[in-house]
């Protein structure tokens, strides 16, 4: 098995920032979190949203 660190909950806690009465998290600090560069996540993310519109158009 690999080497996994476990992140502290206030690591991730002052990531997560409250803007206009919700809870966001900056799409570079959901990539460091998970390992990723930046760019990928963010077209990871946009290949989401074109599956979920393509399904929604098909139903």
């Amino acid at each position: 098995m690999g080497d996994y660190s476990l992140l502290s909950e206030e690591t991730i806690s002052d990531k997560i920032y409250f803007i206009r009465g919700q809870k966001v998290m900056l799409d570079r600090d959901l990539a460091m979190l998970y390992g990723y560069k930046n760019n990928f996540l963010r077209s990871q993310i946009a290949t989401l949203k074109l599956d979920v519109t393509i399904y929604d158009l098909k139903f």
